[in-house]
């Protein structure tokens, strides 16, 4: 219940993301879900295969599962954000479209970074839609975005193009850009945020 992020690296996206599910569900149930992020990695330490970081919240107004209606459906057991007191957490969001629940296709190579941009924008656009339903105005309540790419130059480089169409000529916000081995469902980008709205409503 106090549960407001997870963040999970494995060196095997499909059988660790599916053990990972089982465990997910064998201790939240049915649910509501944590809002989570995993990623493929190359290694960890001690040549493990498996590391999930946690933050949690204790306060009294405890923690707020966000699903708004429309956005897009969680593909395991995971939930798209929590508001747990002035803060608001947004899962690693993806290109998905959320009339489909399908990616964004990629019509070209996705190591052009013109041929991405779409479904990185689509992945900001669904940030975006969770964060504006706790509402949080994500121009200028970002405390901190993470990025996950699998080909760095031409994914960051449209990570920056979408940025510059939200958020203008500044001030951006803070960010951490990493390449990783590989997404869920093959995808090449993903971003999870942080955002501060004091007293946030999320009815």
């Amino acid at each position: 219940a106090d549960c407001v992020r997870l963040v999970v690296f494995v060196t095997d996206m499909f059988p660790h993301r599916a053990a990972a599910n089982r465990v997910t569900r064998a201790l939240w149930g049915d649910g509501p879900y944590c809002p989570r992020t995993i990623v493929e990695v190359d290694a960890l330490n001690q040549e493990d295969i498996f590391e999930v970081q946690g933050t949690f919240y204790t306060g009294s107004s405890g923690v707020i599962p966000l699903a708004p209606e429309g956005a897009i459906l969680p593909t395991a057991e995971w939930g798209l954000g929590s508001s747990a007191g002035d803060y608001v957490f947004v899962a690693g969001m993806r290109g998905i479209d959320q009339e489909t629940n399908t990616l964004i296709p990629i019509e070209g190579s996705t190591n052009d970074t013109f041929a991405v941009e779409a479904r990185v924008r689509k992945a900001y656009e669904n940030m975006q839609f969770i964060a504006s339903a706790a509402g949080v105005d994500v121009v200028t309540d970002c405390v901190r975005t993470v990025v996950y790419v699998t080909d760095m130059f031409p994914h960051r480089a449209a990570a920056n193009r979408v940025i510059r169409e939200i958020w203008g000529d500044g001030p951006y916000c803070p960010r951490t850009i990493v390449e990783i081995s590989a997404l869920n469902q093959e995808d090449i980008f993903e971003v999870e945020g942080t955002f501060y709205k004091p007293a946030v409503s999320c009815a």
